[in-house]
């Protein structure tokens, strides 16, 4: 959970083509703080969208690790786009099995609050995305990885602007909640 040298962490996440990315620098920008991008993203465009599984943990691993490195003092919230439940869940998808480090950093690096992104808005196409039939699947296997760890998330919805403006609030929320706490 949250560190106080380091102020509040977000993470957002869901199925592929929900606008994590957008939404990331939205916040970002709104609170005048950072945001850490999709690591598995930037490996596969360098390496032509071409990946194992045995990849995964490698992105998640450099993906923590951008985390860790820029979280230093900041203060601020900080928005980090896409965390260990799609790790989980995407590994899964590609071997049928549960891989034992993502598993236990999914349990142990927790965030003060997940940003569960529905599949409600069109999908876009992109050369690195992979499963365009199977979101509602992957929005349900989000929700059970939430509700079993017992997460504190919110589900956002809408397009556009009511996309944004409801993760703003959840957010606002949040803050408002940490610093009556605090108190």
């Amino acid at each position: 959970m949250m560190n106080k040298r380091t102020g509040l962490r977000i993470a957002i996440t869901g199925p592929e083509s929900t606008g994590k990315t957008t939404l990331c620098k939205y916040l970002a920008e709104e609170y005048e703080t950072i945001f850490i991008p999709e690591y598995a993203r930037t490996y596969l465009e360098e390496h032509d969208g071409n990946y194992d599984a045995s990849d995964i943990p490698y992105f998640y691993k450099k993906q923590l690790d951008q985390e860790l490195r820029s979280s230093v003092g900041t203060g601020k919230p900080m928005f980090i786009d896409t965390e260990f439940s799609n790790a989980s869940i995407w590994y899964r998808s590609k071997t049928g099995k549960d891989h034992e480090w993502i598993q236990e950093m999914l349990d142990r690096h927790r965030y003060d609050l997940y940003l569960l992104l529905k599949p409600d808005i069109e999908w876009e196409h992109d050369p690195l995305r992979e499963n365009p039939e199977k979101s509602d699947h992957y929005f349900n296997e989000f929700l059970k990885v939430m509700d079993e760890l017992k997460f504190n998330y919110r589900i956002i919805t809408g397009s556009g602007e009511e996309r944004s403006l409801k993760a703003k609030r959840a957010v606002d929320d949040l803050i408002e909640q940490h610093l009556s706490d605090t108190k």
